[in-house]
C-alpha cells in the first residue's frame, strides 16, 4: 500500500510528528486527477482552488518529483526548507526533489486562491532531452531562488504551455509521453532564461568544470537527500557512485565551492530544524530519527552548526 494512503490515515498529532513523502499517484488520487495511459505514475497537471483539500500540505512533507505552481488569483504563503515565499497573482514557484515544503498560510478573502500546478517525476525529467551542462548554472540559481513574479507577457506564454499540455492530455493521442517530454524540454529552457534574467548574483558553477562533474554533483545531492538520516560518511556516498572518497570530495569542492561533508551536514541541520519547529517529537526522538548515537552528540552537533541548542531553536527558532 502506498505511503500516501498511510499518510491520509494518520491522526493529527502523528502527522506533525513525522516528515512524509508524497508521490505522483498519491497526489492524483487525493485531487481526483484522471489517469492517462503511459503517464499516470510520472505526470499530472491541474487548475484548482486552494481549499480544504490543501490541508494535505499543512504539515512539512517532501514530494518525490518536480513541481511548478503558478498563482492565478489570491495569495498564499509556502515554506521551502524554512524559507517563506508569498505567492500572489503571476507568481511562479518551482519545487525540486529534496526540498521540504509546507503551505503555511492562505489569505482570507471572498474567493480562495487559484493556482495551476504541474508535477513530474524524476524518472520523466531524466528522459527529457536537454543540454545539462548549459542548464546547470540555471538550475542551481533556481534552487537558491525558487520563486519569481512573471510579467504579463511571460505569464501569458506560461499559460499557453499549460493549455497545450491540457490539449495533449485530453486528445489521448499515441506518443503522449514523448510529446509531454518534448514540451518539458522547451519549458525548461524558457524557465532557465527567465531565472537567469532575474538574478544578478554570480553563477554557482565554477569555470573549467565539466558537464560530467556537474552530473556527478547532482547525483551526489540526490543520494544525500535519500540517505542523510543514516549516513554522513563521504565513503558511503563515494561507494554508491563507484568513486574513491578522495576523488568525490575533490570534485564536489571544485563544482560547488563547498565540501562534501558540508553538504551532508547542511541537509541534516535542515531536517533537524524542521522537526524541532513543526513536530511534537521529543529531542531524543529527533536525535534517534536522525541517526545520532545519543542526545549529547546531537546537542553538540546542532549547536556547532547553528549556535543554538535544540531546545533554544525550538523555543525561539
Amino acid at each position: 500500500m502506498r505511503l500516501f494512503l498511510y499518510f491520509c490515515r494518520l491522526k493529527k498529532k502523528d502527522m506533525a510528528d513525522a516528515l512524509h513523502v508524497l508521490d505522483i499517484q498519491g497526489v492524483r488520487k487525493h485531487f481526483q486527477i484522471p489517469d492517462h495511459e503511459g503517464l499516470s505514475d510520472d505526470f499530472f497537471l491541474m487548475r484548482t482552488e486552494v481549499d480544504k483539500n490543501w490541508l494535505l500540505f499543512k504539515y512539512p512533507c517532501r514530494f518525490d518529483g518536480f513541481v511548478a505552481v503558478l498563482c492565478l488569483r489570491g495569495r498564499l504563503r509556502v515554506d521551502l526548507n524554512l524559507k517563506s515565499f508569498e505567492l500572489s497573482v503571476n507568481t511562479l514557484l518551482l519545487y525540486v526533489p529534496g526540498n521540504i515544503v509546507r503551505v503555511s498560510e492562505v489569505a482570507d478573502t471572498d474567493e480562495p486562491p487559484q493556482v495551476v500546478v504541474v508535477g513530474a517525476s524524476s524518472n520523466l525529467i531524466s528522459d527529457v532531452r536537454m543540454d545539462f551542462a548549459k542548464l546547470f548554472e540555471e538550475s542551481m540559481a533556481m534552487l537558491e531562488n525558487p520563486c519569481i513574479t512573471l510579467s504579463q507577457k511571460e505569464f501569458n506564454i506560461s499559460m499557453k504551455y499549460y493549455e497545450l499540455a491540457v490539449e495533449l492530455m485530453d486528445a489521448g493521442m499515441p506518443g503522449l509521453r514523448e510529446a509531454i517530454r518534448s514540451l518539458f524540454s522547451s519549458v525548461f529552457y524558457m524557465l532557465g532564461t527567465l531565472w537567469t534574467g532575474r538574478l544578478s548574483s554570480e553563477p554557482v558553477a565554477r569555470e573549467g568544470v565539466s558537464g560530467r562533474s556537474k552530473l556527478v554533483f547532482e547525483q551526489f545531492l540526490r543520494l544525500v537527500t535519500q540517505y542523510h538520516n543514516t549516513e554522513r560518511r563521504v565513503e558511503f556516498y563515494a561507494a554508491k557512485m563507484y568513486l574513491t572518497p578522495k576523488y568525490l570530495s575533490k570534485l564536489i569542492k571544485k563544482v560547488s565551492g563547498r565540501s562534501a561533508p558540508d553538504w551532508i551536514e547542511s541537509m541534516v541541520v535542515m531536517e533537524a530544524k524542521n522537526m524541532l519547529k513543526y513536530s511534537e517529537m521529543t529531542i531524543k526522538e529527533i536525535s534517534d530519527n536522525l541517526g545520532f548515537g545519543s542526545v549529547p552528540v546531537f546537542h553538540k552537533f546542532f549547536k556547532y552548526h547553528t549556535g543554538f541548542t535544540p531546545k533554544q531553536w525550538r523555543e525561539n527558532g
